[in-house]
C-alpha cells in the first residue's frame, strides 16, 4: 500500500500544467496585495496623526493682505529671508478652521479674487448699502446732478423724474471698496452679527510649514493629518 505522503505526491504531479499556473498566479496575486495592504497601513498611520507640537495657522485675512501678496507668489523662487518671513506669519494654533489648498506652478489672482469674495461678502454689502444710502442723500440735498430724466407711467402716477447715475456708481465703488478693505476689519462679536464670520484661522502650507530647515518641513508635511 502506498502511504498518505505518496499518493500526494503522485496527485500533484498529475495535476495539469494550467491548473498548476493558475494556481501560482493566484498566489502571487494574493501576496502582491496583501503587500500592498502592508504599505498602506503603514503610510496611513504616519500621515495621519497631526503632529499638534508644530501645528501652525495663519489668520486668511493676514494672507489677503497687501492685495494677496501671499498667494501671488511661488515659495520656492524667493530668497531664503523671505521664504523665513512667510513662516513668521503664522502661529502655534490648537485647531483649524479652514485647510486651503493652492498649486503654487500657477497664478493667484483667481484664488485671491474668490477668497476675497467669500471672506469678504458681509463686508462688501455693508460698504454697498452705505455707498447707497450717501448717493440717495446727496442726491436729495442737490449736491450731485441728475442730468437725465425718466418718465414715470403707473396707474396714479405720471411724472418726469430727475434720474443720475450716482446710485449704481457709489454702490459698485462701495462693494469694490469693502472687498479690498475686509481684510482689515478688525474681528467683530459673531454672536452679536450672526451674519458676520470672525472665525478666519487657517492652514497655509507656505506660511504653515517651514520652508527653509528640512527636518521641520517634512514635519510640517508629515504632520499635516
Amino acid at each position: 500500500e502506498k502511504s498518505l505522503d505518496q499518493l500526494s505526491e503522485l496527485s500533484t504531479k498529475d495535476l495539469p500544467a494550467e491548473l498548476d499556473g493558475r494556481k501560482s498566479e493566484r498566489t502571487d496575486k494574493e501576496a502582491m496585495s496583501q503587500s500592498a495592504s502592508i504599505s498602506m497601513a503603514v503610510v496611513s498611520q504616519r500621515i495621519t496623526k497631526t503632529d499638534t507640537e508644530i501645528l501652525r495657522g495663519v489668520r486668511l485675512r493676514d494672507t489677503l493682505k497687501g492685495c494677496g501678496r501671499l498667494w501671488r507668489c511661488n515659495p520656492m523662487k524667493l530668497k531664503p529671508q523671505a521664504r523665513s518671513a512667510l513662516f513668521k506669519m503664522s502661529r502655534p494654533v490648537v485647531y483649524l478652521d479652514i485647510f486651503l489648498s493652492h498649486t503654487w506652478c500657477s497664478k493667484g489672482r483667481a484664488k485671491i479674487l474668490s477668497l476675497l469674495l467669500q471672506s469678504g461678502c458681509s463686508t462688501a454689502l455693508l460698504f454697498w448699502f452705505f455707498g447707497v444710502l450717501l448717493a440717495l442723500a446727496l442726491c436729495l440735498a442737490d449736491v450731485l446732478p441728475t442730468p437725465f430724466w425718466y418718465s414715470a407711467n403707473m396707474s396714479h402716477f405720471k411724472e418726469m423724474c430727475p434720474l443720475g447715475p450716482w446710485v449704481m456708481l457709489f454702490g459698485f465703488l462701495g462693494t469694490l471698496l469693502g472687498l479690498l478693505l475686509s481684510p482689515y476689519v478688525p474681528d467683530v462679536d459673531v454672536s452679536a452679527v450672526s451674519c458676520l464670520d470672525a472665525r478666519d484661522m487657517c492652514f497655509v502650507d507656505a506660511a504653515c510649514i517651514h520652508q527653509t530647515n528640512k527636518t521641520l518641513m517634512q514635519r510640517g508635511i508629515n504632520g499635516i493629518g
